[in-house]
Parts: structure tokens; sequence; C-alpha cells
């Protein structure tokens, strides 16, 4: 078994906030790359600027982390992948393939339906 605590899938769910955290980064590096000076306009809006980016970068880093963290660890006590199976909570159970019978009878009745005739 591999000590790495994110396994591929649970890295490919958490790289929907990479681009967020980009475009905070490119925010702060251009910030301080090209104002002409430290605090050149107003060191109390600069520094206000700078800790409000930084702070969201910071909790959404930590975010991103702790929530692949819980979906990593979920996924291993549960033995179920998120993507390909269904957890009822109610009654523990994992259902594989992410439907039960009751969605396989209701998508067999519908393919038996006659294909109702398109309107114009």
């Amino acid at each position: 078994m591999s000590s790495r605590t994110f396994d591929r899938d649970t890295i490919l769910d958490l790289t929907v906030n990479v681009i967020p955290l980009a475009i905070l980064g490119v925010f702060i590096v251009t910030f301080v790359l090209y104002s002409p000076g430290p605090f050149a306009f107003d060191s109390v809006a600069s520094t206000l600027q700078l800790s409000i980016i930084g702070t969201t970068f910071v909790g959404l880093l930590a975010l991103t982390y702790y929530m692949g963290k819980a979906v990593a660890g979920a996924e291993k006590r549960l033995g179920i992948h998120a993507e390909t199976t269904t957890y009822d909570p109610e009654t523990g159970s994992s259902i594989p393939g992410g439907h039960d019978e009751a969605d396989e009878a209701e998508l067999d009745a519908d393919a038996d339906d006659p294909e109702l005739p398109d309107e114009e």
C-alpha cells in the first residue's frame, strides 16, 4: 500500500483550485514586482491589499489540502472512490457504479418508451 496521502484521482479532483491559486499568485507577484517602490502610493492601502490577497491565497491553499485529506481519508475508510460509487448514509452501504436497482429499472423503463416526435 502506498504511503502517499493523495492518489491520482484525488489530485485530479483538487486541480479545480489550482486556477484561483494561480490567479491570486499572479496578482501578488505583479503587485510586488511592478509597483514603483515598496509602498509607492499609499502604505495603508497597499498593505491592506496585499494582506487580503495573501490571506485569501493561504486560506484557499489550506482548504484545498484539508479537503483533499478528507476525501482521501473517506475513500480509504469506506473502500470506495467518490467518482464511481454512491454511498448511502442511511444504510451505511455503498452502491458500485453510482446507482442502484431502482435506477436500473427506471432506465430500462425509459428505454422501452417510444420516442416523442420533434416539435417544429
